[in-house]
């Protein structure tokens, strides 16, 4: 499962490179089975966008994305016919893509990308187009309808990683990928952040919660989120500033990954077992890719 790493004052691009992959099974194709030893094995070249000023990167919060040991990132692929150009062609819901939610693991120690079963390029000289998603999800054979929940307690480190949804597409400027190319997916934040901030009288512990926001969304890989038909949920949000560092006691800062939305925003705090409600009038349109700050005082 991909986690994003919590870490101090940088953001890191992480570009990774995926080795040859053998032995093409079929587990992941459609009707056609490429045959072993073809020289049609699929390289990837691997990355995190770098973010720009309408990302949730553009709080300034310090922090980095990368992947660790262990992420698993699910990767389909839709074919063209030789020398095709113009737009993408659609992905099937039916499970008859060329590759249905293939598996790669990302392994540390040799930054490489280890697919579950060998994929490879069509033994004709058929080109394809690539979509890929995190977290990797066995159940999501419907790449138009890949269903996705946060996680509706956040103050976890690792359950806040799990909630950051990314995905990826690349048809190479319209022409397809074909044999002996390699292919480069860079992925995407496509949640919404909150973010806020307590400016003064905070003391330690405080947890935020964030409440009203739905916590599910349905994806289409090839223009992203589709739906958001969720119930409203409490969203305990992750404290950003942690007890090792200088700050811990004097900046109170929290966030929480939702699906794009529109809400009224509202704010439920609970220090020293004494709560405190800070609620929004206002509608909030929540998009993704992009944060929404708050900043308040404790009473």
């Amino acid at each position: 499962m991909y986690r994003p790493q919590i870490d101090s004052r940088r953001i890191l691009f992480f570009l990774l490179y995926l080795p040859f992959l053998t032995a093409c099974t079929q587990d992941e194709y459609g009707n056609q089975e490429p045959t072993p030893g073809n020289n049609g094995d699929i390289r990837f070249e691997i990355s995190i966008a770098v973010p720009d000023g309408q990302t949730r990167t553009s709080t300034g919060a310090d922090f980095r994305t990368v992947f660790k040991d262990g992420d698993e990132i699910g990767i389909f692929a839709v074919r063209h016919a030789a020398g095709a150009t113009g737009s993408v062609l659609d992905l099937k819901a039916d499970g008859t893509n060329f590759i249905n939610n293939a598996k790669l693991t990302y392994v540390e120690s040799t930054n490489t990308w280890t697919p579950a079963n060998s994929i490879c390029f069509p033994n004709n000289s058929d080109v394809l187009d690539f979509y890929a998603y995190y977290p990797y999800d066995a159940t999501a054979t419907n790449p138009t309808n890949i269903a996705f929940r946060v996680k509706t307690n956040q103050s976890i480190t690792s359950n806040y990683a799990a909630s950051d949804l990314l995905t990826a597409r690349n048809n190479n400027s319209g022409t397809g990928y074909s044999k002996g190319q390699t292919v480069s997916l860079t992925f995407a934040h496509i949640l919404a952040m909150v973010q806020v901030k307590i400016a003064n009288n905070a003391t330690n512990p405080l947890h935020v919660h964030l409440l009203k926001a739905t916590d599910y969304c349905g994806i289409h890989l090839s223009n992203g989120i589709i739906d958001t038909n969720g119930s409203p949920q409490i969203i305990t949000m992750y404290r950003v500033e942690q007890p090792n560092e200088v700050d811990y006691d004097s900046s109170f800062t929290y966030w929480a990954l939702v699906p794009p939305q529109t809400i009224q925003i509202a704010f439920y705090y609970l220090t020293d077992d004494v709560p405190f409600y800070s609620g929004s009038t206002s509608t909030v349109v929540l998009t993704g890719g992009s944060v929404k700050l708050y900043e308040t005082d404790m009473p």
